[in-house]
């Protein structure tokens, strides 16, 4: 039987070693305590996270445990480790008889005696032993729970793996979380650090993010290294998401594979990244243009050119809510006052398209609104002064009204809201009233007039008249009419064809001596 002094061991292979010499070294006898054995744990480092965890690469002393007893000399181990809390048989982390022992090889759980068939990170399988703490476990050990019992089980044994949950990265350190690799490759299990001394070489203890966006401190590789498939990884076909420099929302599915499996790299290895190229981002809960977001900008995405809706994205779909009362615009420059119905359509009242033009036709057109077209009717310029007004390259207009009321005693003008008006002159203006039967013609009050004609032509065989074309007339008197000559030498004057005279008178006093 084969025990180690050396309580600080950073590979599981080490307690394989340990095995081996127990096969072929020791035979019969056991160690001296205080003996040493010098174990090469020399692994390279592939600037990894799994790595990082057994960076410690010098030779380490062994010797047994402090809760192991050497065998007697037929080399038969000696099982005495009890629980301290239930005093039941925990068997310990101590080398058992091969097969089925604690820390011999194995397959499958059936292959163990006592525990389960358990992986390291190197993907090396060996008997666990039952435990109720750390302290029944080797160094390279940690007691945890596995399908119901408490096993020893490789510690650090997913360091470095895939990952796409904390829980993935449990397995042989509680501690361990799953984070960023920061390089687009995806997410893998780190391990749980307060300083960078609790890190390997190549890496140093960093504040980050797990997957769930808490706040961890873990072992995480140097600047520009990264994690490499473990033998875990590849045996677990471990996997992650990982994504495009820059488009974390184009996503892939990565995995350690081991050589020959279809898509691994020659030799094993993580498989190569190809995330879907970015498209423009539409409602569909999806991240189309991979920037990290899906569905941002619902309302530019869900747009349906209608002003009446309020548009967003909600569950992976379009909404376009009536927006009723708001300002719209229904593109018809032949409504006013358009606002937004309860049903999402945009109304308005119809333009009224009047120019109080008579001389155009109006109409309205949804691209410009209102339009006129010139007309040749019959129209009202609303002058009074005008008259017969029609229209003539969209204007209304007539021929000037004439104010002349005939009649000299006023004076004429044209006022265009009543037309025609009139003034009198100043009385005693001349004028003429046209009669020939007045005489020294002016105006009165507007009025002319003048000083009545007295037609006598002293022949009282006429009669005198006046005619306003003419003036004065005469007509005869009947012949017969009597009548006075004037004369006292003729008697019995008559009127005869206008003219008045009479029998003459014979003067004869029939003196001789008068002459008559």
């Amino acid at each position: 039987m084969c025990l180690f002094k050396n309580r600080k061991w950073k590979l599981t292979a080490l307690t394989l070693v340990c095995l081996s010499l127990t096969a072929v070294g020791c035979g019969d006898g056991t160690l001296d305590e205080d003996e040493d054995i010098s174990v090469s744990t020399d692994a390279t480092l592939d600037a990894s996270l799994t790595d990082g965890l057994i960076s410690d690469s010098t030779e380490q002393d062994a010797t047994a445990p402090s809760d192991t007893q050497a065998g007697d000399d037929t080399g038969e181990p000696s099982d005495t480790s009890t629980s301290e809390d239930t005093g039941e048989d925990t068997g310990g982390d101590s080398a058992g008889a091969c097969p089925g022992g604690p820390g011999c090889e194995c397959s499958a759980d059936a292959d163990c005696t006592k525990g389960a068939c358990l992986m390291d990170k190197d993907a090396k399988k060996t008997c666990a032993a039952p435990c109720a703490s750390d302290d029944d476990c080797a160094d390279d050990r940690v007691c945890q729970d596995q399908d119901g019992a408490k096993l020893c089980v490789p510690k650090g044994a997913s360091i470095c793996a895939p990952c796409k949950a904390n829980s993935d990265c449990a397995y042989g350190d509680p501690t361990g979380a799953c984070v960023d690799a920061a390089d687009g490759q995806g997410l893998f299990c780190g391990t749980g650090c307060s300083q960078d001394s609790d890190c390997a070489s190549d890496e140093s203890c960093a504040d980050v993010k797990d997957v769930d966006g808490n706040d961890v401190k873990q072992c995480v590789p140097a600047q520009g290294a990264t994690c490499s498939c473990t033998g875990y990884g590849i045996a677990t076909k471990a996997e992650t998401i990982c994504y495009a420099a820059g488009l974390p929302g184009c996503t892939a599915t990565v995995q350690c594979l081991a050589d020959g499996e279809a898509g691994a790299p020659a030799g094993g290895g993580l498989t190569t990244c190809n995330p879907a190229a970015p498209t423009d981002e539409a409602c569909d809960g999806t991240d189309n243009d991979c920037d990290g977001e899906a569905d941002e900008d619902g309302a530019t995405l869900c747009d349906d050119k209608n002003d009446c809706t309020a548009d967003s994205c909600g569950a992976g779909a379009c909404e376009n809510k009536p927006a009723a009362g708001d300002a719209c615009d229904d593109g018809n420059a032949c409504t006013q006052g358009t606002a937004c119905t309860d049903t999402g359509t945009c109304e308005g009242t119809a333009v009224v398209c009047d120019d109080n033009n008579p001389c155009t036709d109006d109409s309205c057109d949804i691209a410009v609104g209102c339009t006129t077209t010139n007309n040749n009717g019959g129209c009202d310029d609303n002058n009074a002064c005008t008259s017969g007004d029609t229209c003539a390259l969209g204007l209304c207009s007539g021929a000037t009204v004439t104010c002349d009321d005939n009649n000299a005693c006023t004076v004429d003008a044209c006022d265009i809201a009543v037309g025609c008006t009139t003034t009198n002159e100043n009385d005693g203006t001349g004028c003429d009233d046209g009669s020939k039967c007045t005489k020294d013609d002016a105006c009165t009050s507007g009025a002319c007039g003048g000083t009545k004609v007295v037609c006598d032509d002293n022949n009282p065989c006429t009669i005198d008249a006046c005619d306003i074309a003419v003036g004065c007339t005469t007509t005869n008197e009947n012949d017969g009419t009597g009548c006075d000559d004037g004369s006292k030498c003729s008697k019995d004057d008559a009127c005869i064809g206008g003219t008045c005279g009479g029998t003459k008178v014979v003067c004869n006093d029939n003196n001789p001596c008068t002459i008559d």
